[in-house]
């Protein structure tokens, strides 16, 4: 299933063969490395790209700004974790509405192909450590992030120490594993394109893959989506789902709370509801319920 080779080759096909990983952020600046060549770069909020050799080459550019004033709008930063073969475009909606109650934002950008979840864990990890200006972290994450952040809370960092762990909600997340990806990965035929599409990170998208990876140990709010029927938008689930992700295989023993959102896999990431509710479980602890039925 995990094909190490062929997550090393350079693929612009799909968005999660990219080869940068954010590996500092300060005040919506941040560092990239390029996992191929080994070489960095600096982006600006706007998008400006400075080319770089090393990192304290890219740290200088970021910190004449500071120099100059630049400092975080917020102590407290929400990271947005996207999933497999995420377009960042999509959380577009769920990252103002957060700039707009005021929070600190990144969308944590990733090679999602390129490593599994406990990999992707240790490099968000290191990010996270190097954090300044910054007091609390909060994670909205979506499909593959959950995994992600699960792994990464699930070991003890030297960053526990010095910053508070907000609250964290999981959309669409398959700790159960997707259906989709067990039907396609046991398929002989499919086995080439599935370790195509999601490279080393495929294995933990499974039933089994996902039983594999380390327990939830924090409280989490759990969000999903579908059609509140039995059937959902994949008659192949045999229940409710958002067409790869089942409603009972996002549900996690530790879940804060639960609720369903009406909306597929992808596309409810731009719904209104969506983001009214992961802002309402960052800032309370629990998901807004129009009645108790809704809780599960």
């Amino acid at each position: 299933m995990k094909n190490k080779g062929l997550a090393q080759i350079s693929m612009a096909v799909l968005p999660g063969w990219r080869k940068y990983y954010d590996i500092y952020f300060y005040a919506g600046w941040r560092i990239q490395k390029n996992e191929v060549n080994c070489r960095y770069r600096v982006l600006s909020p706007t998008g400006r790209t400075w080319k770089k050799q090393t990192k304290e080459e890219c740290l200088s550019v970021i910190d004449e700004r500071r120099e100059r004033g630049l400092s975080p709008r917020n102590s407290h930063l929400v990271i947005i974790v996207p999933g497999l073969n995420n377009i960042i475009s999509t959380f577009s909606s769920m990252e103002k509405g957060l700039r707009d109650r005021g929070y600190e934002t990144l969308i944590w950008n990733f090679a999602s192909n390129r490593a599994d979840s406990v990999g992707h864990a240790d490099r968000l990890s290191s990010l996270i450590g190097d954090l300044e200006g910054v007091e609390k972290v909060s994670f909205v994450a979506h499909s593959m992030g959950g995994l992600i952040v699960r792994a990464l809370l699930a070991k003890d960092h030297e960053w526990y120490s010095r910053l508070e762990l907000g609250n964290i909600v999981n959309i669409a997340s398959p700790h159960g594993g997707s259906f989709v990806a067990d039907l396609v990965s046991e398929q002989p035929q499919f086995n080439g394109l599935f370790e195509w599409v999601c490279g080393r990170a495929g294995y933990d998208l499974t039933t089994k893959g996902a039983g594999e990876l380390p327990p939830v140990k924090v409280p989490i709010g759990v969000m999903i989506g579908g059609t509140g029927n039995k059937l959902g938008l994949n008659p192949l689930a045999g229940q409710d789902n958002d067409v790869v992700v089942s409603r009972d295989s996002a549900q996690i023993e530790l879940a804060a709370d639960f609720i369903q959102v009406k909306g597929s896999h992808t596309l409810m990431l731009w719904g209104r509801q969506t983001v009214k509710q992961a802002i309402y479980f960052i800032e309370n602890g629990q998901f807004l319920h129009v009645d108790a039925s809704e809780r599960h």
